[in-house]
């Protein structure tokens, strides 16, 4: 695909993967006659939100795994300036070379977005993995709410996105978005190859 713009905030080695792709979101719901939401994605679409199941836990680990790696000094003082030291870096292991532990940003909120559906399946979660959130939990929920936030801003997509009517809502019937449009998005393919 076409390169993308790149800025100085992305890691230099991982620019060469940045290309643009027009990307049709799904997801939008759709509403029976009676008014109820149902959704509908196209039969070779991989499902990362439904009922909590052991496959959809296998894609969301699938998507985010090996999300940190290791960086030299140079590429940490490039990236985050001269008090780089400041941040943990692995130690070296005999000819094995440390580094600074490191991640790019997409990786992490796709993690954000994991933490709140786990969150928000809690009941299901809990019954199969222990007890309820602890205080550290309820921090993490809330410090990923706020990096998806954070994200979205970040971006500011200016897609446009239309709404359709629907009689089956409500009394008199109602507005409600179509999500599904395209959008321009840097290749998220090709930037997970890269990491």
């Amino acid at each position: 695909g076409p390169k993308a713009p790149v800025y100085s905030t992305d890691f230099r080695p991982a620019r060469h993967a940045v290309e643009l792709e027009q990307v049709r979101f799904t997801g939008s719901p759709k509403f029976d006659d009676n008014g109820d939401p149902f959704l509908v994605y196209p039969p070779d679409q991989i499902l990362y939100t439904g009922p909590p199941s052991g496959q959809i836990d296998l894609e969301w680990e699938e998507l985010i795994k090996k999300r940190y790696f290791l960086i030299d000094d140079d590429e940490a003082r490039e990236a985050w300036g001269p008090n780089y030291q400041q941040y943990y870096r692995y130690p070296d292991q005999g000819d094995k070379k440390g580094g600074y532990v490191a991640g790019v940003d997409v990786l992490h909120t796709l993690h954000c977005v994991n933490v709140i559906r786990l969150a928000l399946q809690k009941t299901y979660y809990t019954a199969h993995e222990g007890d309820g959130a602890t205080r550290f939990e309820q921090y993490h929920i809330n410090h990923c709410l706020d990096i998806v936030r954070q994200s979205v801003q970040c971006s500011s997509d200016l897609t446009l996105i239309p709404t359709r009517w629907w009689e089956s809502l409500g009394n008199y019937g109602r507005q409600f978005i179509d999500s599904d449009q395209v959008h321009t998005c840097r290749s998220f393919s090709k930037i997970r190859e890269w990491v």
